[in-house]
Protein backbone atom coordinates (compact mmCIF):
# COMPACT_ATOMS: atom_id res chain seq x y z
CA UNK A 1 0.00 0.00 0.00
CA UNK A 2 1.35 3.41 -0.94
CA UNK A 3 2.18 6.06 1.66
CA UNK A 4 -0.54 8.33 0.26
CA UNK A 5 -3.20 5.67 0.79
CA UNK A 6 -1.96 4.97 4.30
CA UNK A 7 -2.19 8.66 5.19
CA UNK A 8 -5.67 8.93 3.65
CA UNK A 9 -6.91 5.91 5.62
CA UNK A 10 -5.38 7.30 8.82
CA UNK A 11 -7.22 10.62 8.34
CA UNK A 12 -10.50 8.79 7.75
CA UNK A 13 -9.83 6.62 10.79
CA UNK A 14 -9.14 9.65 12.97
CA UNK A 15 -12.64 10.90 12.18
CA UNK A 16 -14.74 7.72 12.05
CA UNK A 17 -13.16 5.65 14.81
CA UNK A 18 -13.47 8.33 17.55
CA UNK A 19 -17.09 8.95 16.51
CA UNK A 20 -17.92 5.26 16.79
CA UNK A 21 -16.10 4.81 20.09
CA UNK A 22 -17.66 7.97 21.54
CA UNK A 23 -21.19 6.82 20.66
CA UNK A 24 -20.35 3.43 22.16
CA UNK A 25 -19.02 5.00 25.36
CA UNK A 26 -22.11 7.24 25.70
CA UNK A 27 -24.35 4.19 25.29
CA UNK A 28 -22.36 2.45 28.01
CA UNK A 29 -22.75 5.46 30.30
CA UNK A 30 -26.49 5.54 29.62
CA UNK A 31 -26.58 1.87 30.62
CA UNK A 32 -24.65 2.61 33.82
CA UNK A 33 -26.93 5.52 34.73
CA UNK A 34 -30.11 3.88 33.44
CA UNK A 35 -31.72 3.77 36.89
CA UNK A 36 -31.12 7.50 37.34
CA UNK A 37 -32.60 8.24 33.90
CA UNK A 38 -35.61 6.06 34.66
CA UNK A 39 -36.11 8.02 37.87
CA UNK A 40 -36.10 11.31 35.93
CA UNK A 41 -38.57 9.89 33.40
CA UNK A 42 -40.82 8.66 36.20
CA UNK A 43 -40.79 12.12 37.79
CA UNK A 44 -41.74 13.98 34.62
CA UNK A 45 -43.50 11.37 32.51
CA UNK A 46 -47.22 11.31 31.70
CA UNK A 47 -49.26 8.32 30.57
CA UNK A 48 -49.66 9.68 27.02
CA UNK A 49 -45.90 10.14 26.47
CA UNK A 50 -43.80 7.82 24.38
CA UNK A 51 -41.58 5.71 26.60
CA UNK A 52 -38.01 6.17 25.40
CA UNK A 53 -34.77 6.79 27.25
CA UNK A 54 -35.07 10.58 27.40
CA UNK A 55 -38.86 10.83 27.23
CA UNK A 56 -38.79 13.51 29.95
CA UNK A 57 -37.82 15.92 27.15
CA UNK A 58 -41.47 15.80 26.05
CA UNK A 59 -42.43 17.43 29.35
CA UNK A 60 -40.16 20.40 28.73
CA UNK A 61 -41.38 20.68 25.16
CA UNK A 62 -44.98 20.91 26.37
CA UNK A 63 -43.97 23.44 29.04
CA UNK A 64 -42.26 25.62 26.43
CA UNK A 65 -45.33 25.47 24.20
CA UNK A 66 -47.54 26.62 27.08
CA UNK A 67 -45.19 29.46 27.97
CA UNK A 68 -45.03 30.50 24.31
CA UNK A 69 -48.80 30.87 24.49
CA UNK A 70 -48.43 33.04 27.60
CA UNK A 71 -45.94 35.22 25.72
CA UNK A 72 -48.41 35.70 22.87
CA UNK A 73 -51.15 36.64 25.33
CA UNK A 74 -48.87 39.09 27.15
CA UNK A 75 -48.03 40.76 23.85
CA UNK A 76 -51.44 40.95 22.18
CA UNK A 77 -53.97 40.60 25.03
CA UNK A 78 -52.23 41.50 28.32
CA UNK A 79 -55.55 42.16 30.05
CA UNK A 80 -56.15 38.37 30.09
CA UNK A 81 -53.29 38.11 32.56
CA UNK A 82 -55.62 39.77 35.07
CA UNK A 83 -58.19 36.99 34.54
CA UNK A 84 -57.65 34.50 37.37
CA UNK A 85 -59.79 31.84 35.71
CA UNK A 86 -57.58 31.95 32.62
CA UNK A 87 -54.42 31.82 34.73
CA UNK A 88 -55.76 28.94 36.82
CA UNK A 89 -56.52 26.90 33.70
CA UNK A 90 -53.02 27.48 32.32
CA UNK A 91 -51.49 26.80 35.70
CA UNK A 92 -53.37 23.51 35.97
CA UNK A 93 -51.68 22.28 32.78
CA UNK A 94 -48.31 23.58 33.92
CA UNK A 95 -48.54 21.88 37.27
CA UNK A 96 -48.64 18.47 35.61
CA UNK A 97 -45.22 19.44 34.19
CA UNK A 98 -43.91 20.41 37.65
CA UNK A 99 -44.12 24.09 36.72
CA UNK A 100 -46.00 27.08 38.04
CA UNK A 101 -46.73 30.74 37.30
CA UNK A 102 -46.14 33.90 39.25
CA UNK A 103 -47.72 37.03 37.71
CA UNK A 104 -46.94 40.54 38.89
CA UNK A 105 -48.14 44.02 37.99
CA UNK A 106 -46.23 47.11 39.07
CA UNK A 107 -44.18 44.86 41.39
CA UNK A 108 -47.36 43.62 43.07
CA UNK A 109 -48.21 39.91 42.96
CA UNK A 110 -51.59 39.30 41.31
CA UNK A 111 -51.38 35.52 40.86
CA UNK A 112 -49.34 32.79 42.51
CA UNK A 113 -49.51 29.17 41.46
CA UNK A 114 -50.38 26.56 44.06
CA UNK A 115 -47.22 24.79 42.89
CA UNK A 116 -45.13 27.73 44.10
CA UNK A 117 -46.92 27.81 47.43
CA UNK A 118 -46.25 24.11 47.91
CA UNK A 119 -42.58 24.64 47.00
CA UNK A 120 -42.31 27.67 49.32
CA UNK A 121 -41.33 29.96 46.46
CA UNK A 122 -42.25 33.61 46.12
CA UNK A 123 -41.21 36.68 44.20
CA UNK A 124 -38.89 37.64 47.04
CA UNK A 125 -36.87 34.46 46.47
CA UNK A 126 -35.97 35.49 42.93
CA UNK A 127 -32.37 36.38 42.13
CA UNK A 128 -32.72 37.85 38.67
CA UNK A 129 -29.63 39.21 36.92
CA UNK A 130 -31.17 42.39 35.51
CA UNK A 131 -27.88 43.77 34.19
CA UNK A 132 -27.46 40.87 31.76
CA UNK A 133 -31.20 40.64 31.08
CA UNK A 134 -31.07 36.87 31.30
CA UNK A 135 -34.10 35.09 29.89
CA UNK A 136 -33.64 32.10 32.15
CA UNK A 137 -31.98 31.75 35.50
CA UNK A 138 -31.83 29.26 38.34
CA UNK A 139 -32.46 29.33 42.06
CA UNK A 140 -31.95 26.73 44.75
CA UNK A 141 -34.28 26.23 47.70
CA UNK A 142 -32.77 23.71 50.11
CA UNK A 143 -32.14 20.62 47.96
CA UNK A 144 -34.49 21.66 45.12
CA UNK A 145 -33.48 23.45 41.93
CA UNK A 146 -35.83 25.64 39.87
CA UNK A 147 -35.41 27.11 36.40
CA UNK A 148 -37.06 30.50 35.95
CA UNK A 149 -38.23 32.04 32.70
CA UNK A 150 -39.62 35.54 32.53
CA UNK A 151 -41.78 37.59 30.19
CA UNK A 152 -42.47 41.29 30.64
CA UNK A 153 -45.79 42.76 29.46
CA UNK A 154 -47.35 46.22 29.15
CA UNK A 155 -50.94 47.35 29.68
CA UNK A 156 -52.57 50.04 27.50
CA UNK A 157 -52.46 52.45 30.46
CA UNK A 158 -48.67 52.19 30.55
CA UNK A 159 -48.35 49.95 33.60
CA UNK A 160 -45.97 47.01 33.36
CA UNK A 161 -45.81 43.54 34.77
CA UNK A 162 -43.87 40.30 34.58
CA UNK A 163 -44.83 36.65 34.23
CA UNK A 164 -42.46 34.19 35.92
CA UNK A 165 -42.47 30.51 35.03
CA UNK A 166 -40.88 28.24 37.63
CA UNK A 167 -39.95 24.66 36.73
CA UNK A 168 -38.68 22.08 39.19
CA UNK A 169 -35.50 20.73 37.55
CA UNK A 170 -34.11 19.04 40.65
CA UNK A 171 -33.77 15.53 39.15
CA UNK A 172 -31.81 16.91 36.18
CA UNK A 173 -29.74 19.22 38.38
CA UNK A 174 -28.63 16.25 40.47
CA UNK A 175 -28.03 14.04 37.43
CA UNK A 176 -26.04 16.36 35.15
CA UNK A 177 -22.97 16.82 37.39
CA UNK A 178 -22.56 13.03 37.49
CA UNK A 179 -23.25 12.23 33.85
CA UNK A 180 -21.85 14.99 31.63
CA UNK A 181 -18.32 15.18 33.11
CA UNK A 182 -17.97 11.48 32.28
CA UNK A 183 -19.25 12.11 28.76
CA UNK A 184 -16.67 14.87 28.31
CA UNK A 185 -13.94 12.70 29.79
CA UNK A 186 -14.81 9.81 27.47
CA UNK A 187 -14.69 12.18 24.47
CA UNK A 188 -11.22 13.42 25.43
CA UNK A 189 -9.93 9.88 26.07
CA UNK A 190 -11.37 8.51 22.82
CA UNK A 191 -9.84 11.28 20.71
CA UNK A 192 -6.48 11.14 22.50
CA UNK A 193 -6.09 7.36 22.43
CA UNK A 194 -7.39 6.92 18.89
CA UNK A 195 -5.22 9.64 17.41
CA UNK A 196 -2.24 8.45 19.44
CA UNK A 197 -2.52 4.83 18.26
CA UNK A 198 -3.19 5.77 14.65
CA UNK A 199 -0.30 8.20 14.57
CA UNK A 200 2.04 5.58 16.05
CA UNK A 201 1.08 2.74 13.72
CA UNK A 202 0.92 4.89 10.57
CA UNK A 203 4.24 6.56 11.26
CA UNK A 204 5.78 3.17 11.99
CA UNK A 205 4.43 1.68 8.77
CA UNK A 206 5.89 4.62 6.83
CA UNK A 207 9.25 4.90 8.59
CA UNK A 208 9.99 1.16 8.60
CA UNK A 209 10.07 0.84 4.75
CA UNK A 210 12.25 3.95 4.58
CA UNK A 211 14.80 2.36 6.91
CA UNK A 212 14.58 -0.85 4.87
CA UNK A 213 15.51 1.13 1.74
CA UNK A 214 18.37 2.87 3.50
CA UNK A 215 20.10 -0.35 4.55
CA UNK A 216 21.15 -1.47 1.02
CA UNK A 217 22.33 2.06 0.27
CA UNK A 218 24.50 2.10 3.38
CA UNK A 219 25.93 -1.30 2.52
CA UNK A 220 26.76 -0.25 -1.02
CA UNK A 221 28.56 2.85 0.27
CA UNK A 222 30.63 0.69 2.62
CA UNK A 223 31.34 -1.74 -0.22
CA UNK A 224 29.68 -4.63 1.45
Amino acid sequence: MSIRKKLLLSYIGMVLIPMFLFVLSVMMLIGIFLDDIKGINHYYQHDDQNKWVFSFAETFKKRDELFSGIKMVSKYAPERLMDKTFLQNVDKELRSNHSGLLVTKQNQTIFTSAFLKDAHLSKERLRMDKDRNRWETWIRVKDRFYAIQTQDYHFPDGTVGTVYLFTDTSPLAHFMPKFFPLVLLSLVLVISLTNGFLTYFVSRSIIKPIYALKKPQNRSRKGI
